[in-house]
């Protein structure tokens, strides 16, 4: 998988997630790019919505689909450390053999509550 994470940002109340992330071993056609915040104790599923990236210098249909944006309630998640995971998963009408992808990335979030 080849990813960048553009930024990872806390307010008050949200973590706000932006990045991009394809792999040259599927199409991104009907494809879901889901985030992970993991560490030792708790593994956190995020759904980010999907976005085209016209500023990345690559072929027309991963532009459109390799885009992802997030926001993520900060109450719904435990305080900690965690570690940032991106999975690339194909949807099919019909179940086949899993063909999700993941990495771990170098990124890593602290979610702690505001004083």
């Amino acid at each position: 998988i080849s990813y960048n994470i553009d930024f990872v940002e806390e307010t008050n109340e949200y973590l706000l997630i932006r990045g991009w992330a394809w792999t040259n071993e599927m199409d991104l056609d009907f494809t879901d790019i889901r985030l992970w915040l993991f560490n030792e104790k708790q593994h956190i599923l995020i759904h980010p919505y999907l976005e085209r990236r016209y500023d990345l210098p690559l072929d027309g249909a991963i532009q459109q689909n390799c885009g992802f944006f997030a926001i993520i309630p900060k109450a719904k998640c435990p305080q900690g450390i965690y570690k940032l995971g991106i999975e690339i998963q194909k949807r099919y009408i019909f179940p086949v053999k899993s063909s999700a992808r993941s990495i771990e990335t170098n990124a890593t979030v602290e979610l702690r509550k505001e004083s």
